[in-house]
């Protein structure tokens, strides 16, 4: 995925965060607040998080990791499904076409997607690089 389509995720990602949190609270609340509750609402093999982390999500600067976008469907109801509008083509004014229903994606490709798109240039490189060749070796075993 392009920058651009990353950009778009997470513009779609805040867009939802926001929405749900308004039909849950009245409002958006503080990132400290949230940060409390999301603790409390979540398993316990889930970190706390920081204000910073809320912050960031609050700000499309990070997307949550798969568990913590289970614990945010769980909480507060978000729905991933309204990711899909990042992955429409240009110009679609099909509101029934999504994402989804041309290529399955889950919370686990959001966090392979979020991952990636951190790494250094060079670091990009040599995971293509690595894709590339288990794919070959795949083909060489067919």
């Amino acid at each position: 995925m392009n920058s651009h389509g990353m950009d778009e995720l997470k513009k779609a990602f805040v867009k939802e965060f926001r929405r749900c949190l308004i039909e849950h609270y009245g409002k958006i609340p503080s990132a400290a607040v949230i940060a409390r509750d999301f603790t409390l609402a979540s398993p316990t093999a889930i970190e706390p998080l920081s204000i910073e982390t809320i912050r960031k999500w609050l700000h499309g600067v990070n997307l949550p990791q798969s568990a913590r976008m289970r614990t945010l469907s769980n909480w507060i109801g978000f729905d991933a499904s309204a990711l899909d509008e990042a992955f429409k083509p240009a110009g679609d004014t099909n509101k029934t076409a999504s994402f989804s229903t041309q290529k399955s994606i889950d919370r686990e490709m959001i966090h392979l997607l979020q991952s990636f798109g951190e790494l250094q240039e060079s670091e990009r490189e040599t995971v293509l690089e690595i894709v590339d060749l288990y794919r070959r070796s795949k083909a060489l075993k067919k």
